[in-house]
């Protein structure tokens, strides 16, 4: 049997660039409001795509030098099959990385329950591999 893998956390740097990516929008997203508990989440998924986006945000971003980034930041986001960014009421924003799709998913679908626990049958988000656009 498979282990299950850990989400891997990022530097603060590499947390702030990836917030920024998510604010133009993810896969999905949820929240804020009253029924999230004024918590925000958005799903961004290939860690490769994730990662042009973040250099292309760096040659812009004026305030952060490349260097105050740590090269573990950039092997954890080319290997994850995606990210999960949350910010809490209190502006805390965390970002998760997930080194398979079936973690991705299953990390997501339970971000959404634990942000709509009163709705019966959340919605669940399946990886591209348990479709049903991808038989095998």
């Amino acid at each position: 049997m498979q282990s299950e893998s850990l989400p891997r956390q990022f530097t603060p740097v590499m947390e702030r660039i990836l917030y920024e990516i998510a604010q133009e929008g993810g896969e999905d997203e949820v929240g804020p409001g009253p029924q999230t508990q004024d918590l925000w989440a958005v799903l961004l998924r290939d860690g490769q795509d994730l990662a042009v986006q973040a250099r292309e945000y760096l040659s812009t971003a004026e305030e952060i030098d490349e260097s105050d980034l740590d090269e573990e930041d950039w092997r954890i986001l080319e290997a994850a099959a995606g990210v999960i960014v949350t910010k809490d009421a209190a502006g805390e924003v965390r970002v998760q990385a997930h080194d398979s799709e079936a973690d991705l998913a299953a990390a997501w679908t339970a971000v959404m329950s634990e942000l709509s626990p009163e709705e019966p049958g959340a919605p669940t988000v399946v990886s591209p591999e348990e479709s049903d656009d991808n038989p095998t």
